[in-house]
């Protein structure tokens, strides 16, 4: 099970790359529990959306198997925080954002892809 306890230990073994951006978190907000929500947004905006738009087909692959397994395996304040930073960030960036080409959510898996959908089918349409 993921928990506040492994969360970050956990992302940063599986992106070694995001290494710096946890760290950065942890000397920001140390291990405060509630600052899952703030380290899921770090990782979902600085880190994996970027990602999205520029890497390769595997990179996509691994980075979309990470949101899986924390949907998964995570207990529900990390469900719920991937919910809200993760998910949410998915959905709004799936949109054209100006001067930024969309991010193509192709490869979410089950989990993920239904999360984006239910979001998706929420909030109101962009005009």
């Amino acid at each position: 099970m993921i928990t506040d306890a492994t969360v970050g230990r956990y992302l940063t073994e599986r992106h070694p790359d995001f290494a710096p951006l946890y760290q950065a978190h942890l000397d920001d907000w140390g291990t405060d529990p509630s600052s899952r929500y703030f380290l899921f947004q770090v990782f979902a905006r600085e880190f994996m959306v970027p990602l999205l738009r520029t890497g390769t087909p595997e990179e996509r692959a691994h980075l979309f198997g990470t949101v899986e397994q924390l949907l998964a395996d995570g207990d529900t304040l990390i469900d719920d925080a991937v919910d809200n930073e993760i998910i949410d960030e998915l959905v709004y960036v799936g949109y054209v954002v100006k001067d930024e080409p969309a991010v193509d959510l192709t490869g979410a898996g089950r989990l993920t892809a239904e999360r984006i959908a239910r979001t998706r089918d929420w909030r109101p349409a962009k005009p």
